[in-house]
Order: structure tokens, then C-alpha cells, then sequence
């Protein structure tokens, strides 16, 4: 019975990384659509999707590469969480001469 309680615990805990790591990866999918993906926010929820009480962050970093910055999301649903990181392409700021 033990071994049978411990891989029903495993199988739900990997279920909710599974389901952690599915939701970052839809707020990477939005954040890679946007024009720009430095005026999105930087932390919410999905409520949206059902889900009032996962919550998720947004961190940045620059690369040494010009216009291409280090994404990470992160979702967390009480004690646990899941981090995707990817590098998006991030257009330069366009102005104008004063001409």
C-alpha cells in the first residue's frame, strides 16, 4: 500500500509540473508575440485561463548579444514552481531625427 501511495503522490506531482510548465509556456507564447516584449507586465495571474491562484513572474536579463535578452517565466501555484527561459529577439528603439 506505501508503494502504491508514494507513486500515486509521484504521478501527481509530475502531473503538476507538467501543468505548470504548459501554463509559462503559454505566457512565453504571448510574450513572444508582442511588438515589443518589454512593455508586458511582469507578473500576474491566469485567471484568464481558470486558474485564479497560479500565479507567474517575469525576469529579464541583456545578453552580450545587441537586442537579444534572456526571457525567464516563471509559474507558481503555492509550493511549487516551473521556470522557462528563452532568448527573444527584442527591436531596437526606433525615434525620431528632429528633423
Amino acid at each position: 500500500m506505501r508503494a502504491f501511495a508514494t507513486m500515486s503522490k509521484a504521478a501527481a506531482h509530475a502531473h503538476k509540473v507538467d501543468f505548470l510548465q504548459s501554463l509559462a509556456l503559454q505566457k512565453l507564447e504571448e510574450l513572444r508575440a508582442t511588438e515589443d516584449p518589454n512593455t508586458i507586465d511582469t507578473s500576474g495571474d491566469f485567471t484568464e485561463q481558470g486558474y485564479p491562484n497560479i500565479k507567474w513572474s517575469l525576469t529579464t536579463e541583456t545578453t552580450s548579444v545587441e537586442n537579444l535578452d534572456t526571457f525567464k517565466i516563471t509559474a507558481t501555484d503555492r509550493d511549487m514552481s516551473q521556470t522557462l527561459t528563452q532568448l527573444i529577439f527584442v527591436p531596437p528603439e526606433t525615434g525620431t531625427s528632429g528633423q
